[in-house]
């Protein structure tokens, strides 16, 4: 599926950078750094951008492209090329805790049968010592005689190991029991259950990968200025200002944000579009159904962008839905639900950018096309690893029924995807490619995506349309022979337009 689509049997139409045109970016985890390394190629490229959508990690993306902040993500010391790397989803604390308890519990009942193996094996070396020196062999076998009577006493065994066992049990019983009254007592909505499954919660953590994305763009926003990152409310609100004061500027984009409330079973999509766009994509009147699904992130709405990261970035069932409090005079009436990502929500996103007003769109996903025998890898046994390979299973069925089911609302739908990705969704890390017998890192994944992007839509969609010849020769004077280097891309800011920094301070 990899490449150009048209969309339209009727009447195909190819690529023009004079249409409204949308990126859409779907993907979860080091989906981010694939997603990356096309935004690097469409900048350089010069690729046109109205509106930038994404979910999961692509909301992530999304947040940067929309402010001209893109250049984060890939440049050297980059969020996903730099020497620090994100904390994908790692098992949260209390999951970590009760895994060790129940381990060493479990250690403490089999004590007795491993000390018995140990001494079992130990035979072998007194019966080649008897051999060899026979008065200093008799002394070791009857030190292993001794020890293996210890252990077989009943009352000795039993008294070592339930003591021990008993211990270990009696720690997790309290831990876990604090963990629900703790949990209890600072949540903000009521729950019901049995208290080990209030103190478990999920398994996977997503607070370390919003405070990573949350906090690289705080250093982009900031400059070299050292302010604190402000709270949540006030971080969406600053850039919300941002955005909205900037959207004629060279760089800057309409962004669009997608998650799912649990509560209401529908999906939310946080937006922030031109005042053109604004009336036909809201609606209007207290009486509109649309107003429960769609948050307006311009004005007072602004206060809710790290909501609609934070929910993003919650995978369904690994990690702990986030909690949206919506506004007492809204829609929900001051009500908190619990706001999660969806895998098939890029359906969702291809309605809401046509609702937006584009009318081609370019789709960013990190699943591989499948399409030959002989592609079998190893078996992921580590549940994180078998947790990531169901996402990614039903990410690609999503990505494919959505342009399927919504190729004809648009003039031209670009799918832009990996040839061959062997990173898994939650490997920060990077992860052993079987099929070149190395590891392959994140910066690679970077390398790919622009590779990939310049492969499937570039060279085939941009250099067919005439697009870099018709810029080359607006840029080029009337007077002068063709320069010998590309002309700036229009995604650049000029050198006379104030920085992130600068625009931020001002908003103070």
């Amino acid at each position: 599926m990899g490449g150009t689509t048209t969309v339209s049997d009727a009447a195909p139409q190819p690529y023009s950078p004079r249409q409204r045109t949308a990126l859409v970016l779907a993907g979860t985890g080091t989906a981010g750094a694939y997603q990356a390394g096309v935004l690097r190629a469409l900048a350089e490229a010069g690729v046109r951008i109205d509106l930038v959508a994404g979910r999961g990690m692509g909301a992530v993306t999304a947040l940067y492209a929309a402010v001209d902040a893109a250049a984060t993500l890939w440049e050297p010391g980059g969020i996903w090329t730099g020497p620090s790397r994100p904390s994908l989803y790692p098992w949260r604390r209390i999951w970590t805790v009760v895994g060790a308890l129940l381990a060493l519990a479990i250690v403490a009942l089999a004590a007795p049968l491993i000390v018995l193996l140990a001494l079992a094996l130990a035979w072998l070396p007194a019966f080649v010592l008897e051999l060899v020196a026979p008065p200093l062999a008799g002394r070791f076998t009857t030190t292993l005689a001794e020890w293996a009577f210890w252990v077989t006493r009943g009352e000795t065994a039993t008294a070592a190991v339930s003591r021990a066992s008993g211990a270990v049990m009696l720690v997790l019983a309290l831990i876990v029991l604090g963990a629900a009254l703790l949990d209890r007592r600072r949540g903000t909505r009521r729950s019901r259950g049995a208290p080990w499954w209030q103190a478990l919660g999920a398994p996977l953590d997503a607070r370390p990968v919003v405070h990573w994305a949350l906090e690289g763009f705080w250093n982009v926003m900031k400059g070299a200025t050292r302010i604190a990152r402000p709270d949540a409310v006030d971080l969406g609100r600053r850039y919300s200002e941002l955005l909205g004061d900037n959207l004629t500027q060279p760089g800057y984009r309409e962004l669009l944000i997608a998650a799912h409330d649990l509560e209401t079973r529908r999906d939310l999509i946080f937006a922030l579009l031109r005042e053109e766009a604004r009336p036909r994509f809201f609606g209007g009147g207290p009486d509109d159904q649309r107003r429960a699904e769609v948050v307006d992130l311009a004005g007072d709405g602004g206060k809710h962008v790290v909501d609609a990261i934070a929910g993003a970035l919650a995978v369904p069932w690994l990690a702990e839905p986030h909690l949206v409090r919506f506004d007492a005079t809204g829609f929900w009436r001051g009500e908190v639900h619990r706001v999660c990502d969806r895998p098939a929500a890029i359906v969702r996103l291809l309605e809401e950018v046509s609702a937006a007003g584009a009318e081609q769109v370019i789709v960013v996903t990190s699943d591989v096309a499948v399409d030959r025998p002989h592609a079998l890898r190893t078996r992921a046994v580590e549940p994180r690893a078998r947790l990531a390979e169901y996402i990614a299973g039903a990410e690609a069925s999503g990505a494919r029924d959505a342009l399927t089911a919504l190729f004809d609302r648009f003039s031209g739908v670009y799918q832009i995807q990996p040839t061959h990705n062997a990173v898994g969704l939650f490997d920060a890390e990077g992860s052993y490619d079987e099929r070149s017998d190395r590891r392959q890192t994140l910066r690679e994944l970077v390398d790919l995506g622009a590779e990939d992007a310049q492969r499937q839509f570039i060279d085939p969609v941009l250099g067919a349309s005439g697009d870099e010849l018709e810029r080359s020769e607006a840029a080029r004077p009337s007077s002068t022979p063709p320069p010998s280097s590309p002309a700036p891309t229009p995604s650049r800011l000029p050198l006379d337009t104030p920085s992130i920094a600068e625009r931020l301070a001002s908003l103070d």
